[in-house]
């Protein structure tokens, strides 16, 4: 009997612990919000700098739109840890992409032009086409 109650308690705590979720699932609302901040962190490393050089600045596209391809480019200083900015841009265009997949979306369809350059004007970089 004393074997029969061990089995039993054994099998009953296995189902329990193989019935915890650790893996909380976020609302859309919870993940939108996660990726403005990721979008906050991104900005704020790209923009550390004046711009004076335009040599010393670069751009990559970030985001996934709904369709296909990327929301847009952004500019960064090259004197930041470039490394670590772009794998921040890939953890980004990753969640945004994971987003679009889970969540039902819509918006425009269209390709931004690729910039040809970043020039300074004023302190600010800014594209050229």
């Amino acid at each position: 009997m004393q074997y029969l109650k061990a089995i039993f308690f054994t099998t009953l705590i296995g189902v329990c612990i193989s019935c915890s979720d650790d893996h909380v699932e976020l609302t859309r609302e919870q993940e939108l919000q996660h990726l403005k901040e990721q979008w906050s962190k991104i900005e704020s490393l790209a923009m550390n700098a004046s711009c004076t050089d335009s040599s010393g600045w670069a751009f990559t596209f970030y985001g996934t739109r709904c369709c296909g391809g990327p929301v847009g480019y952004i500019i960064y200083s090259t004197t930041i840890d470039t490394t670590a900015f772009l794998k921040e841009i890939e953890s980004y265009n990753r969640a945004q992409k994971e987003f679009i997949t889970k969540w039902p979306c819509s918006g425009p369809c269209f390709v931004p032009p690729t910039p040809t350059g970043v020039e300074c004007v004023n302190g600010v970089p800014v594209f050229t086409y």
